[in-house]
């Protein structure tokens, strides 16, 4: 009879716990869709600005590489 009442409350909890969770997730792709209505001049712009923005981090990043790998090849140079 325990083990019984146990599985029951067990069941009804796992229940209620996936239906709040389902519910919620309901809640959030309704916001998500409005939010959603920016124009395409804004999203396109912050997207560019964010394109142009990883391309100079890209160039900064590839300039040290060079210049580290020349002062690395020019000093193992010096050894030999």
């Amino acid at each position: 009879m325990n083990k019984k009442l146990m599985l029951t409350v067990l069941c009804v909890s796992a229940l209620a716990f996936a239906v709040f969770a389902l519910a919620g997730r309901g809640q959030t792709a309704q916001s998500a869709q409005q939010s959603a209505s920016v124009p395409d001049q804004i999203a396109y712009r912050h997207l560019f600005s964010h394109a142009a923005a990883f391309k100079k981090q890209a160039v900064k990043q590839n300039k040290r590489a060079k210049t580290a790998g020349l002062s690395a090849l020019s000093s193992n140079a010096r050894r030999h």
